[in-house]
C-alpha cells in the first residue's frame, strides 16, 4: 500500500541555484510518484550561520521503498542533511475527533443533576464539624 511521504533536503552551500535544481531533479527522477516539489530555496541555518538549500518534495511510495530512496539519498555527496516524513491521512483524524466530541456529553443513562443549595452546603459542614 502506498503512503504519502514529504522528503526536506537540505543541500550545500556553495551550489549554484541550478545546481541545487539539478540535484533535487535527480533525487524526484528516482523516485517514481513524485508529486509535488518546491523549487530550493537559500536560508540561513542558525546552527552553523550559514545559508544552505532548501528542498521539498511530496510522493507516494511503499514502505519497503524508503530504504532504497534513503540508499540513493546518502550517496549524493550535495546533499547535507535530509529528512523523510511520512503523511497522515487528516479526513481520518478530523472523524475521529469529531466522534470523540460527541461521546464526551452526558450519558443518556445517568440521571440529571440536583442542584444543591449552598445554605444545605453550610448547615452540613457545621455538623460534620461540631460532632
Amino acid at each position: 500500500m502506498n503512503k504519502e511521504y514529504e522528503l526536506i533536503l537540505i543541500l550545500e552551500p556553495n551550489l549554484l541555484q541550478e545546481e541545487a535544481l539539478d540535484v533535487q531533479n535527480s533525487i524526484t527522477t528516482s523516485i517514481e510518484s513524485a508529486v509535488n516539489k518546491s523549487e530550493p530555496v537559500k536560508r540561513l541555518l542558525a546552527q552553523q550561520n550559514t545559508q544552505f538549500y532548501f528542498a521539498e518534495i511530496s510522493f507516494f511510495s511503499p514502505a519497503q521503498e524508503i530504504i532504497e530512496i534513503e540508499k540513493k539519498l546518502k550517496e549524493n555527496k550535495n546533499i547535507v542533511r535530509y529528512m523523510i516524513l511520512a503523511k497522515k491521512n487528516r479526513t481520518k483524524e478530523k472523524t475521529k475527533r469529531s466522534l470523540s466530541k460527541k461521546t464526551l456529553g452526558k450519558p443518556s443513562d445517568q440521571a440529571p443533576r440536583k442542584k444543591v443549595n449552598l445554605g444545605d452546603i453550610d448547615k452540613k459542614i457545621d455538623e460534620i464539624l461540631s460532632e
